[in-house]
């Protein structure tokens, strides 16, 4: 690497090392997008799981119902999904679906 300070290098230089700066930050740019494809870092729309919504001594608990919620719980290590793994999950568009009735529907 050069070492001289800007003063001591030429216009068409300074130029030359702007230009690869922004080439090496467009290849960085590129290596990490593609990074984040192959870990398989994405979004999914329009997945939904089933809760039952439970209030025990005036707390919310959320009981997943369906497989994938079941699976979303076993995976953070518990029989409810909490609320910040809901809003994780939501997110990248994971979204809960309640399915518990209405208690004041009388229909």
């Amino acid at each position: 690497m050069d070492k001289r300070t800007p003063d001591e290098l030429s216009r068409k230089e300074i130029e030359a090392r702007w230009l690869a700066s922004v080439k090496d930050a467009d290849k960085w740019h590129k290596k990490h997008t593609d990074l984040k494809r192959a870990v398989g870092i994405m979004e999914f729309p329009n997945l939904k799981y089933k809760v039952r919504v439970e209030y025990h001594y005036n707390n919310k608990h959320v009981y997943p119902e369906c497989d994938i919620g079941k699976t979303f719980a076993e995976i953070a290590g518990d029989k409810t999904i909490t609320k910040r793994n809901r809003e994780l999950l939501a997110k990248i568009g994971i979204v809960a679906v309640n399915v518990t009735p209405d208690p004041l529907d009388n229909t």
